[in-house]
């Protein structure tokens, strides 16, 4: 890691860190901006900082991880989404002895 690329995320990551540029973000998506919602993307930048700071991107699925319970944490679709898709993978598993995830658990 250089540290250009922690530079680099630091400096492209303003509207996360600056309240006036985070509200007019959110204004910009249709929505209200909240002091909760604020914390929030503090909290991820933070994250995000931590990710690239010590390098988890090549190492481990921490970033994936924090990926989907951000996810759960921002929207309530995703977290159906993610719900769908593992009752789908769960299903094939039980129902097709051929699949992917049935060879891998047998």
């Amino acid at each position: 890691m250089t540290l250009q690329t922690l530079e680099d995320t630091i400096l492209s990551a303003q509207y996360q860190v600056n309240f006036n540029e985070y509200a007019a973000g959110v204004i910009t998506k249709g929505n209200v901006p909240t002091d909760s919602g604020y914390i929030m993307s503090l909290f991820e930048f933070f994250v995000d900082l931590s990710l690239v700071g010590f390098n988890f991107y090549k190492d481990c699925n921490l970033e994936l991880i924090l990926i989907v319970f951000g996810s759960f944490l921002s929207k309530s679709s995703s977290s159906f989404n993610y719900v769908n898709n593992m009752s789908y993978v769960i299903l094939e598993m039980y129902t097709d002895a051929n699949s992917d995830i049935a060879q891998l658990n047998s």
